[in-house]
């Protein structure tokens, strides 16, 4: 026998194409990690969209079958209509069981507690190897100033003499603490592709994990899963990723500097401030990324422990109108939590979540109708709730 459970497509590393110092490594794991979000919420409202469609075939499949009864249809009939309820109250059972909710949702929460701590660390790193890189092309730079300004000369009873000799001797200052700073810029980046290789390794348990809880969770009575399957067939497999680019903005040309004396001065002494500023914003960007506290990943993982179900005061809405404001305070679950309609949105009705309240405000030209909100918390393991809304 098969599983209906749909397999979640785990991450897949991408191909290490930067060298170290260069950066991006950590970032493109981090983009898997949120993939692997994006597909197990993908799961979460195909099920329930599922459990919601097999809800209403169930009912009119069994008010077919009642009304076939009453006017004497037959056997085949009847047998028929009451088949396709049972099958497809079965299926929507089998889709979207409240241990597999509860499983998703987990994962989801362990994607997310692998992603939260380390985005700012990826950032500084960003930051580091973007300053690094600018530093690195100014150094290159100010070493052909200094080549092309070493070129001429100069006799020591020149006027030029001694400030050529201080342009030179400013600029050699500046050579090796800046070699030094990218060193350190390298160093401090070495450790990225074994923290994304972590990440990227941790992110495919959590789903390998999540599949098989799922897995174990759906029961598998096989005429239901192959209806329910070639119903509802299984998402494509992983999408393409935006990747980022490895476009370098300060990769510029400058102009050789000109043969004359001043021209080449004025290069050197511009190339000299450059390395200057480059350097101080690489060490500052070293000072930033030392700050930040990469916290550990390792307790990032599927628990299914127990957490209090959603709940709302009032849990009855009264009749909206124009000019009504309603304010609903929910608890339970995880926070935050957020609110939607289900179906079709009522225009003269507005909508806004706020920390654990839902504001609802009638508007003017409000149409009588029922519509239905959906509140949900951070994908924790707790079923959604339902309410209707009457406006009047």
């Amino acid at each position: 026998m098969t599983s209906c459970t749909s397999m979640i497509p785990p991450p897949i590393p991408p191909s290490r194409d930067a060298s170290v110092g260069q950066g991006g490594s950590l970032y493109k794991a981090l983009l898997l990690v949120r993939e692997a979000k994006k597909n197990i919420y993908e799961e979460l409202e195909k099920r329930n969209t599922m459990g919601n469609e097999a809800s209403v075939v169930t009912f009119l499949a069994m008010a077919g079958a009642a009304g076939a009864t009453a006017y004497g249809a037959n056997t085949e009939l009847i047998l028929g209509l009451a088949g396709t309820g049972g099958l497809a109250y079965s299926a929507g059972n089998l889709l979207t069981p409240s241990q597999v909710m509860a499983v998703y949702r987990s994962g989801y929460s362990a994607l997310q507690c692998l992603e939260l701590p380390t985005v700012g660390y990826a950032t500084a790193l960003s930051q580091l190897a973007e300053s690094r890189r600018t530093l690195n092309n100014y150094l290159i730079d100010h070493q052909k100033a200094m080549a092309a300004l070493e070129s001429i000369s100069l006799d020591k009873s020149s006027l030029h003499w001694d400030t050529k000799a201080e342009a030179l001797s400013k600029g050699w200052a500046e050579i090796v603490p800046s070699q030094q700073a990218i060193t350190q810029a390298d160093v401090a980046a070495s450790n990225e592709a074994i923290l994304a290789e972590t990440i990227i390794a941790t992110a495919t348990q959590i789903v390998n994990d999540v599949n098989n809880m799922a897995a174990a969770a759906t029961p598998t009575l096989q005429m239901v899963m192959t209806a329910a399957q070639s119903t509802f067939p299984d998402p494509q497999g992983p999408r393409s990723l935006y990747t980022e680019s490895t476009i370098n903005p300060n990769d510029r040309q400058k102009e050789e500097p000109n043969p004359d004396l001043k021209t080449k001065l004025a290069t050197v002494l511009i190339s000299t401030a450059d390395i200057q500023g480059a350097r101080t914003m690489v060490e500052q960007k070293l000072v930033d990324l030392a700050k930040v506290e990469l916290k550990k990943i390792d307790g990032c993982n599927v628990s299914l422990a127990e957490v209090k179900p959603l709940s709302i005061l009032p849990d009855t809405i009264p009749p909206i109108s124009s000019g009504t404001h309603v304010r609903l305070r929910v608890s339970g679950g995880q926070e935050s939590y957020s609110a939607k309609w289900i179906g079709t949105a009522p225009a003269s009705v507005s909508l806004d979540v706020v920390g654990a309240d839902i504001l609802l405000l009638g508007r003017t030209g409000i149409v009588a109708g029922e519509a239905v909100l959906l509140i949900d918390d951070t994908l924790a393991a707790t079923e959604p709730l339902k309410l209707t809304v009457t406006m009047k």
